[in-house]
């Protein structure tokens, strides 16, 4: 079976939300995605990741090879409003690999907010109450 890696863009890109969904330790390395915005959702403070133009990029992190138990885990924390999908990513050292991403389902495209989601600010306002409100298995 292929690796699994597994780009992040979000609530996941912080350790401690991170290791309260996944188990296992895994290599992580800066990447980009082109062709996709992250946008605020309407009273969430996590985003949603949604098709853009091809000059849209978001930055992220890059979990590697992940276990299919990990796998499993952050599909059910990432719930129903997303779905995931393999997405060309590239890393900071220029190589661009195949990873998954959870993009956000169009079915809720009326709860995005055109502001764009901010990681400075969720890591200095949104994250204590994201934990706090989180149900992590």
């Amino acid at each position: 079976m292929a690796a699994i890696h597994l780009f992040t863009y979000g609530s996941l890109m912080f350790p401690n939300v991170w290791s309260e969904v996944a188990r296992g330790h895994y290599e992580t390395i800066e990447g980009r995605v082109y062709g996709f915005q992250r946008r605020r959702i309407r009273n969430e403070t996590f985003p949603a990741l949604i098709p853009g133009t091809p000059h849209d990029f978001v930055d992220g992190i890059v979990y590697c090879n992940l276990s299919l138990d990990d796998l499993k885990r952050l599909d059910e924390f990432e719930g129903d409003y997303y779905v995931r999908r393999s997405v060309e990513c590239n890393l900071l050292n220029g190589t661009l690999i195949k990873a998954q991403a959870y993009l956000f389902k169009e079915e809720f495209f009326h709860l995005i907010e055109m502001k764009e989601w901010d990681p400075q600010w969720f890591s200095e306002n949104g994250i204590r109450s994201f934990l706090k409100q989180g149900e992590f298995s």
